[in-house]
C-alpha cells in the first residue's frame, strides 16, 4: 500500500464555533462558520481551546486514496494536543453507528500506517448524528471494544469538544 499524506490537503479553521456538513452527494465534507446555519450542521465543533484546528477532508477527497471505507474528515492541532476522526451520519437507525465505526476504523488503521498516532496526546473518534445528538448509552462494550482495537476513544454524539 501507497503512503497518504494526511496532512497534505488540510486547512485551517480559527473559528471556535462552527460545524460540519455533508451533502451526502459524492462531495467531501466541508465547514460553515456561520452558526445562524446551525440546523444544517451534522455536527458541531467546539473549540475552546485558544488554538487553530487543521481540517482534511477524507472522504470524496481524490488526495486521500485507499481501499476500503473511509471516515468523513479528520480535525487535528498543529501542537499535537489532539487528533479527531469524524464520521457523520443522518439517519435514525441504529445501523449507522455499526458502519460509522467501520469507516472510522478502518481510517485509522491507514493513518496509523501512515503517521504517528503517538504524537497527539488525544486521540478521538466520532460517530455524529444530529438526529440522535447523544447515543452512547447502551453502547459502552462496542466503545470499548474499538478502543481496545485501535487505541482511539470512540464517541457517539453531535458535539465535538476540542480539548488540550
Amino acid at each position: 500500500m501507497d503512503k497518504t499524506n494526511f496532512y497534505e490537503n488540510s486547512s485551517i479553521v480559527s473559528s471556535r464555533l462552527f460545524g460540519l456538513c455533508d451533502t451526502r452527494k459524492q462531495e467531501a465534507v466541508f465547514i460553515d462558520l456561520d452558526p445562524n446555519n446551525k440546523e444544517k450542521w451534522d455536527a458541531e465543533v467546539n473549540n475552546s481551546v485558544d488554538d487553530n484546528i487543521w481540517f482534511v477532508p477524507v472522504d470524496c477527497n481524490p488526495l486521500i486514496v485507499f481501499t476500503g471505507e473511509k471516515c468523513d474528515c479528520v480535525l487535528y492541532s498543529k501542537n499535537y494536543a489532539g487528533i479527531y476522526f469524524i464520521e457523520l451520519k443522518k439517519d435514525r437507525t441504529g445501523g449507522s453507528i455499526e458502519k460509522g465505526t467501520r469507516q472510522l476504523e478502518n481510517t485509522i488503521q491507514v493513518f496509523k500506517y501512515c503517521h504517528s498516532l503517538d504524537v497527539y496526546r488525544h486521540a478521538h473518534a466520532f460517530v455524529c448524528n444530529k438526529k440522535k445528538p447523544a447515543f452512547a448509552s447502551g453502547h459502552m462494550q462496542q466503545m470499548q471494544d474499538f478502543k481496545s482495537r485501535t487505541g482511539v476513544t470512540l464517541f457517539l454524539q453531535y458535539e465535538i469538544r476540542i480539548k488540550m
